[in-house]
């Protein structure tokens, strides 16, 4: 049977999400929390989740995460796939019935808020698309620092500098609790819309 793969994988720092599910009056829904100030991408939307720890498998990573952050147990897990986000990291992204979730915060110091949104919404509300430019190049863009000595190693000219300029794709939904974008966005995106 066919099983993809990423061959390359030990070259991404790995990392696990859940997406914790809900049922409500209203359907299905998603939970979110508010990252806490003062941490990386404070304020800001996401899923619990966190980079692997050594011996922990993908799933492990991503219930670990989401009772640590949310104080939730998660029943039905269903992986989704992986993410290769442009910052270079791996993404393993569950599914799992959240069964204790109750809108508290349990880990104040990485988690601000939380709550709910149907997954009904995000289909029926369009999503925002914008781009991201990324450049290829062989040099450091703020100091010239070299990276790949295209010249020393007898590499065709184009790899002195930028050969390659491409867009990434930026979603975003402006929801009723903030901003749903970046990474989150997309996982939201490519699993449920």
């Amino acid at each position: 049977m066919y099983m993809p793969c990423i061959i390359n994988r030990r070259d991404f720092k790995e990392y696990a999400v859940m997406i914790p599910l809900v049922e409500s009056d209203e359907g299905m829904h998603i939970c979110f929390e508010v990252r806490a100030e003062g941490i990386p991408q404070g304020g800001e939307i996401c899923f619990p989740g966190g980079a692997i720890e050594p011996g922990e498998d993908e799933c492990s990573a991503a219930l670990r995460e989401t009772k640590e952050e949310l104080g939730v147990n998660i029943a039905d897990t269903d992986y989704k796939g992986a993410l290769l986000s442009v910052s270079g990291r791996l993404i393993h992204v569950f599914t799992g019935r959240a069964v204790n979730w109750d809108g508290r915060v349990h880990e104040p110091g990485e988690v601000a808020n939380s709550f709910s949104i149907a997954i009904e919404w995000f289909k029926k509300t369009p999503v925002e698309k914008y781009a991201v430019e990324h450049i290829v190049s062989s040099r450091r863009q703020d100091s010239g620092e070299i990276l790949l000595p295209a010249d020393e190693l007898g590499l065709p000219a184009v790899y002195n500098d930028k050969w390659k300029v491409y867009d990434t794709p930026v979603y975003l939904w402006r929801s009723p609790y903030g901003f749903i974008w970046g990474i989150t966005a997309a996982i939201i995106y490519h699993i449920f819309c």
